[in-house]
């Protein structure tokens, strides 16, 4: 490909489609752009064929090759008033006849690289994929709009139905039907990306991700879009990867797979069986939490009779969820108020903050690294193991404050949180927790 004419007010209207809210996408209609036709090269091992009693060279090397040429040059002769459609198509911004002063040569010489590749390829494992990506790519040569593809075809169909030494006639049917079933206009349903961008940017908001099991894959599922549907595939002639693209319902279809993958996955019993459930307490608030949230996003509607009767119902709706939701948490923020004062109150956080502060480090410095004085002055000789384990670090006892990465958060929140300064070496042994 040489190059591409584009109509300049259609790409900046594409543009502008791109800086829309919600879009990242933007369009051009296929009568906004044009490519010229391109040559193809010779496919490796191709000779050109040549009389072999009278010398002439190809095209006019025998009776099959030159009628080719000649009802190609005839055709071009009346060339674009040889149809319709091609008398509208010269009435376009891009054509310019004498651009194409040399397809018919191009037809027939493709249509004998062609011959020669299928002879080549037809006995091969991977026959029917190869050939037809040489086919692809010769039909994607005749440029945008196609102009000669269709010739190119039909003398292709003729040449695999009639030359029967060629291949088997499984193999020549099957030949012929993938050139006629991709000569057909494409019965695609068209979807917009932008539409698929943002049904998907909805599930993200509506999945629960805040919740802490689900938590570490918010950033995986932030960097996807899923609109590719099944496997790309490259053409090896043409180097181009082509894909289908999910419609709206078929992207759905993927969303509820993909939901139902993760939440039969990753739940509590799934927590519980791999012991990781180690705080009830918390997971049962982020659900209550979450599932308000679903309620309230989904939102309140009401399909009464009468305006004032649907938005008085949709209130009364409303006023029940809300009373729900808190009385299930009031107990629940009750005993996470209980259980914040009854840490704060144990010997390992009074003691840990004193590590973190770096007072403990002081004390030892002078009573000479006298665990139970240090403990005394502190006021309570019971703190000993506590100072003492901590210090040595070499056991996970839960006497060792840094064996505890829980432990070691929970002081630091607290100090960060009542601007408490940390020393440094206490925040190594935070940082350096495995």
């Amino acid at each position: 490909m040489e190059y591409i004419d584009i109509k300049s007010d259609s790409l900046h209207k594409a543009v502008e489609q791109m800086n829309c809210e919600g879009n990242i996408f933007g369009y051009m209609d296929g009568d906004d752009f044009h490519f010229p036709y391109s040559s193809v090269p010779e496919p490796k091992g191709y000779e050109l064929p040549k009389n072999k009693e009278t010398g002439i060279i190809f095209p006019n090397c025998c009776p099959y090759h030159k009628g080719v040429f000649e009802s190609e040059l005839k055709w071009f002769d009346k060339f674009p008033n040889c149809c319709k459609q091609h008398r509208e198509m010269s009435k376009k911004w891009w054509f310019v006849r004498d651009n194409y002063n040399t397809i018919a040569k191009k037809i027939v010489t493709q249509l004998s690289y062609t011959e020669h590749l299928i002879f080549e390829r037809i006995d091969k494992e991977d026959w029917f994929k190869n050939i037809t990506q040489y086919f692809e790519y010769n039909f994607e040569s005749f440029g945008h709009p196609s102009i000669g593809a269709e010739r190119y075809a039909h003398h292709l169909k003729w040449y695999i139905k009639n030359n029967k030494t060629t291949a088997t006639l499984e193999k020549r049917e099957a030949l012929i039907e993938y050139i006629e079933d991709y000569s057909k206009p494409a019965n695609t349903k068209t979807t917009d990306l932008n539409v698929l961008y943002q049904i998907y940017q909805k599930w993200l908001k509506i999945f629960p991700f805040e919740l802490s099991m689900f938590n570490h894959l918010k950033t995986r599922f932030e960097k996807n879009l899923p609109i590719i549907k099944g496997t790309p595939e490259t053409n090896q002639y043409t180097g181009k990867t082509t894909f289908s693209v999910h419609t709206k319902e078929s992207l759905f279809e993927v969303l509820i797979e993909i939901t139902n993958t993760i939440i039969t996955s990753i739940n509590v019993k799934s927590l519980y069986d791999s012991g990781n459930l180690t705080d009830f307490g918390k997971i049962k608030l982020e659900l209550l939490l979450s599932s308000r949230q679903l309620k309230i996003n989904q939102g309140y509607k009401n399909n009464s009779s009468t305006i004032e009767q649907r938005y008085r119902k949709m209130l009364k709706e409303w006023f029940e969820d809300e009373q729900a939701f808190i009385n299930e948490l009031e107990p629940l923020l009750n005993q996470k108020t209980k259980e914040l004062k009854n840490y704060k109150d144990e010997y390992w956080f009074i003691i840990g903050l004193h590590f973190a502060t770096g007072k403990i480090h002081e004390l030892l410095e002078k009573h000479h690294h006298n665990f139970t004085q240090v403990a005394i002055e502190l006021g309570n000789k019971n703190y000993r193991p506590f100072i003492s384990e901590s210090k040595s670090n070499t056991n996970k006892k839960d006497k060792n404050i840094f064996s505890s990465k829980d432990k070691l958060k929970k002081i630091q929140i607290h100090c960060t949180e009542n601007k408490i300064p940390m020393v440094q070496d206490f925040l190594n042994k935070i940082n350096g927790f495995k």
